[in-house]
């Protein structure tokens, strides 16, 4: 199938071969709760194109990264991999193709729960939804904070200062997020052209794309902006998917507010494609140590011994 061009919205899916598994997980949900046929985009680099052909069909579409844009690099920019700057230039030149006026990124391990149309995404026949939130979930989740928060907030600072938001609470996103043609292409010419920088040299400043886009955006409102939470459910860290599974939390429960669920494949592809409301055992068998398992075995077995004791003593108080 031929890539359509001009679409209201579209889904936008950057990957590459070592997300292969993932993107057939997810392909499986998009076909089963996608109610008016979304288009979805792959782009892949060139190399890899083989791989996810066999995809394409009547709402999936299939092109190279080097199509999308001239601007890849070969090299690190401010010392991150390029493969990671290649995916984050590709989502934020991807309008430049003229196949979509809005569209939502996707992230290979994202997996799709519930029946969606177009009205989660779109305010009205032209505007997005524009996801939007304080970070607090990173803020305050303690593995993200003590690795990644303080060199995000400075960088997310660094957006701020030079798109010309004043110190504020600051509205970001950090996944999953909607673009709109208007405001990429007004972040272009009014941001980036004035001042000579390319994709990858928007990105050497700071290298959040997500927060790039709605960090200009409420400082340029080129677009009227009406706020969603995420829609999609991020799972940043292993604790983070313990915690979850040891609560019961199940598909169905995350369906409620959430169209979708993601557990980031950077630390979950060690064991797998791992899922939301897998069964306790798996978890625990990626998670715990033998040590720790032997430790709370122990404790386990020592408190049951004393609440042995004490019925047999009359007491009611354990």
């Amino acid at each position: 199938m031929s890539v359509p061009l001009d679409c209201r919205f579209a889904f936008l899916l950057k990957t590459y071969e070592g997300d292969l598994d993932y993107v057939e997980r997810l392909l499986v949900s998009f076909h089963r709760h996608n109610l008016d046929d979304l288009q979805l985009v792959i782009s892949c680099p060139e190399r890899d194109r083989r791989l996810f052909d066999r995809f394409a069909g009547e709402t999936v579409s299939v092109m190279n990264d080097e199509d999308v844009t001239n601007q890849l690099v070969v090299v690190e920019v401010a010392g991150i991999r390029p493969g990671y700057i290649n995916q984050e230039i590709v989502k934020l030149a991807f309008w430049e193709t003229g196949i979509a006026r809005n569209y939502m990124c996707l992230d290979s391990d994202g997996v799709f729960l519930r029946d969606f149309d177009i009205s989660e995404f779109m305010f009205d026949e032209e505007t997005p939804y524009t996801v939007m939130f304080e970070d607090n979930e990173l803020r305050t989740d303690v593995d993200y904070f003590e690795t990644h928060w303080r060199a995000r907030s400075d960088a997310l600072d660094r957006i701020r200062i030079e798109v010309g938001l004043p110190p504020q609470p600051l509205l970001t996103c950090h996944g999953f997020g909607i673009f709109s043609s208007l405001v990429l292409r007004a972040f272009r010419d009014e941001f980036m052209t004035p001042r000579g920088l390319s994709y990858s040299g928007v990105l050497a400043i700071s290298p959040y794309e997500f927060s790039w886009y709605t960090l200009f955006l409420q400082a340029r409102e080129t677009i009227d902006i009406h706020p969603r939470e995420s829609l999609f459910r991020y799972v940043h860290t292993p604790r983070q998917h313990f915690i979850m599974t040891l609560s019961g939390v199940t598909h169905d429960d995350l369906a409620r507010g959430y169209i979708g669920v993601t557990v980031n494949s950077n630390f979950s592809r060690d064991f797998g494609l791992a899922e939301t409301g897998e069964p306790l055992h798996d978890v625990l068998a990626r998670y715990v140590s033998f040590k720790d398992l032997g430790r709370a075995v122990v404790v386990r077995t020592a408190l049951g011994m004393r609440l042995a004791i004490a019925k047999t003593r009359g007491r009611s108080d354990w």
